[in-house]
């Protein structure tokens, strides 16, 4: 379950700062890094509900599409895994939610992913 997660919770090596965005089937948190490499970044969690086989095949999908792409003007996929529920994530550079809302380091209202 992952909806408002509350902010410090951590999810590997990544603590949630707040929730940054909702879409269709993700929801996004501002994130940092907080082990040897201290990194924002950007989480996003398959929305609560939404956990059927099409949906995981859809994300896990997105999340290998990503991890294949180098560009300069595309958020580079930094990381991805489960948490210890199974709940799939994936990690961004945090300048794919920054850059949408054209702030830094973090929006003060939630964005559509």
């Amino acid at each position: 379950h992952t909806t408002d997660l509350p902010a410090r919770t951590r999810i590997g090596p990544y603590e949630l700062i707040r929730r940054v965005g909702s879409g269709g089937m993700g929801t996004v948190y501002a994130a940092r890094r907080t082990d040897d490499y201290k990194k924002m970044v950007a989480v996003k969690f398959v929305k609560p509900g939404m956990e059927t086989e099409e949906v995981l095949h859809r994300f896990r999908t997105e999340r290998q599409v990503l991890a294949s792409l180098d560009h300069p003007n595309i958020a580079r996929m930094l990381d991805g895994g489960s948490t210890e529920t199974g709940a799939p994530y994936l990690v961004r550079s945090a300048a794919w939610w920054a850059v949408r809302r054209g702030t830094r380091p973090a929006p003060s209202r939630p964005v559509r992913c």
